[in-house]
């Protein structure tokens, strides 16, 4: 590796590392004085109703988990488990990759949940709504900032043009937890749960309970309803086929079971983020002897027959 490859890795992660710094120093400092008349209760001002109600768990638990990642100094391990994978060329551009998508989700999604208060109005900006947009951008600072710069030389130092990109699903993987997650939602918003406790992890018992209707759908399938519309799929590592029911069991204790734990579920997350950068595959398809494919839609023939007079 060369020089100039050892000062980006070295920047990047002195990047990465200033968001953590930045937080415990904050936490050091007294609270600060909230000074402001009293307001009665009032819902989100502003926005797409439905939509809004939609989104506020999403945006609130991505947020959550962003500011642990961050107190927690999980930027500066992803640039560390990112320079480790450098070392094997053909593991590199896609573990690089990884990384600085990543560190960008981190940076992005941390401003995002904050619950921006208006005392003028009494009321809490609504996601999506004109208010919340500019509390968001006026939330962007130089630990944000920094994170997109450690994304951005990761990328630099770990892909080669030289070589075609390998195919991966790590976008189709999120976009099917992302539809699994609005599910979830959903059916949570439906059981009468305030828009703040949809999420999986910020609500009590029943909304794990409305867990249950995706994974009989996986169990019976081996592909959640975000899945079949990612169109991926989990098969066996050793036969191809639908996972027998002590790797299914394996798998969804691992993810999301340790997931959800309070307390543990971010270590968790994280240990399995991690391992999947390394690795090429996440923890709980490596203990599961699981692995993910894409399916391909193939038309069925069809037969013609041809009369003849």
């Amino acid at each position: 590796m060369s020089r100039l490859s050892l000062l980006a890795w070295a920047t990047a992660l002195a990047s990465a590392a200033f968001s953590t710094g930045e937080v415990w120093d904050l936490r050091q400092q007294p609270p600060a004085e909230m000074h402001g008349g009293m307001c009665p209760a009032s819902g989100p001002a502003g926005g797409l109703p439905y939509l809004s109600r939609l989104l506020t768990p999403l945006v609130g638990d991505a947020s959550s988990l962003a500011d642990l990642a961050v107190l927690y100094a999980v930027p500066a391990l992803l640039v560390v488990a990112g320079f480790l994978a450098a070392g094997s060329r053909p593991r590199a551009p896609r573990a690089g990759r990884r990384v600085a998508g990543l560190l960008t989700l981190i940076a992005l999604a941390s401003p995002l949940g904050a619950q921006y208060f208006d005392f003028e109005t009494c009321q809490v900006a609504a996601v999506l709504s004109w208010r919340w947009f500019t509390e968001v951008m006026a939330a962007w600072g130089a630990a944000e900032l920094l994170l997109l710069v450690a994304a951005v030389l990761v990328l630099l130092v770990t892909q080669d043009d030289a070589e075609p990109a390998p195919a991966d699903l790590g976008a189709r993987r999120s976009a099917a937890f992302v539809i699994d997650y609005l599910i979830v939602v959903t059916l949570a918003s439906l059981a009468g749960l305030p828009a703040s406790e949809c999420g999986p992890l910020s609500s009590d018992a029943l909304s794990c309970l409305l867990l249950l209707p995706v994974a009989v759908v996986y169990a019976l399938s081996g592909r959640t309803f975000g899945k079949r519309i990612a169109r991926i799929e989990v098969v066996s590592a050793t036969t191809g086929g639908p996972p027998r029911w002590r790797g299914a069991a394996v798998r969804a204790l691992v993810f999301p079971g340790l997931v959800l734990l309070p307390g543990f579920g971010v270590v968790a997350l994280v240990v399995d983020g991690l391992w999947w950068l390394v690795d090429g595959h996440p923890l709980h398809d490596r203990l599961s002897g699981t692995v993910h494919l894409a399916v391909h839609f193939r038309p069925e023939p069809v037969t013609v027959q041809i009369l003849r007079a």
